[in-house]
């Protein structure tokens, strides 16, 4: 699952969460860029 801290992450601004995303592309935890890519998926969908 997700920890407590990655959480806060999924209610940062989009454009901000999507730079995040870049950022992370790069790094080891890509199943919490794409529990934002869901989040902002779902937002899009509203």
């Amino acid at each position: 699952g997700i920890d407590t801290e990655k959480i806060e992450v999924l209610f940062l601004e989009r454009s901000k969460a999507l730079d995040f995303i870049m950022d992370f592309q790069y790094a080891k935890t890509t199943g919490l860029s794409l529990a934002i890519l869901w989040h902002l998926k779902k937002f899009k969908n509203v």
